[in-house]
């Protein structure tokens, strides 16, 4: 698949990190709306971003490239910064740079989970990244990765990736 103006692939990642969170305004009960599935930044995005690498490149694209591509969660958390940034600059994205970044660094947290089957406590990485409310934070992430076959078990008191809450495949 190619796109045609590359720089609606920007777009289409902010789309995808959006399209995970439970803050995007609920759509009205009489419409019919498919819902993006969660996996789609890898699955969909990925391709494309690879195909037009040599042809266009931004934060968002990196973000994707470094998260899924190479597995350098450092490097990803870094460009979820500058993500936010380039949002916050984009007169569309604007509204949404918060999000975004929340986003990005849960999607983080998340694909470390789940290649290494646990994690560092998800309390201590939204502080640590200035992520506001933690336990909407992990609905989202027990959510993303119960969908993914994986079963996180928490305690009362426990968050993600803490050694009582370990993350294990199915």
């Amino acid at each position: 698949m190619r796109l045609t103006n590359q720089s609606l692939i920007r777009y289409m990642v902010a789309s995808f990190l959006l399209g995970r969170s439970v803050y995007q305004p609920q759509p009205d009960a009489r419409k019919d709306i498919v819902k993006l599935q969660r996996n789609a930044l890898p699955s969909i995005a990925l391709p494309i971003i690879m195909a037009e690498k040599d042809n266009y490149s931004d934060s968002f694209t990196q973000f994707t490239e470094t998260l899924f591509e190479e597995f350098d969660f450092e490097g990803a958390i870094e460009l979820a910064e500058r993500l936010a940034k380039d949002a916050e600059n984009d007169i569309l994205l604007r509204p949404h740079a918060a999000e975004l970044r929340r986003q990005a660094l849960l999607y983080v947290f998340e694909t470390e989970t789940r290649l290494y089957k646990t994690g560092i406590d998800l309390t201590t990485f939204c502080e640590k990244h200035k992520i506001a409310e933690i336990d909407t934070a992990c609905r989202e992430v027990q959510d993303s990765l119960n969908n993914e076959s994986l079963i996180v078990n928490i305690t009362e008191g426990d968050r993600i990736g803490s050694q009582q809450g370990r993350v294990m495949q199915i």
